[in-house]
């Protein structure tokens, strides 16, 4: 998709519209509702909080063993998918060397 098609779809993961992360594997760093932000993220050097250093997004402790880590996120309204942006360049050194996403159309998902 050209940056033109991008620019008029609307963010249904946009949590001021309505979406929200309703669950989270680990979010022991960085509260998972960060991941729904619009804004760019902002970097705070030595800005520390219960967790340790203040992390601008949805972080997870660095896994020891095997698996992966996930979020659930409501979209703000159903609709269809034609892209999605997994951005990760703000967590240099810190970030996942690959994602997935999965969708479904199911009112609750956490049942």
């Amino acid at each position: 998709m050209s940056t033109k098609q991008t620019s008029q779809l609307v963010n249904l993961a946009d949590a001021s519209l309505g979406a929200e992360a309703l669950w989270a594997s680990d979010d022991f760093f960085a509260a998972k509702e960060r991941v729904l932000q619009r804004a760019d993220p902002v970097s705070r050097p030595g800005t520390f909080d219960a967790h340790g250093q203040w992390m601008d997004g949805w972080e997870s402790r660095r896994r020891r063993r095997p698996g992966h880590d996930a979020c659930i996120v409501r979209l703000a309204t159903p609709g269809i998918i034609r892209s999605f942006d997994l951005d990760t360049h703000y967590f240099t050194g810190n970030y996942p060397p690959q994602a997935s996403v999965d969708a479904t159309n199911d009112a609750n998902p956490l049942r």
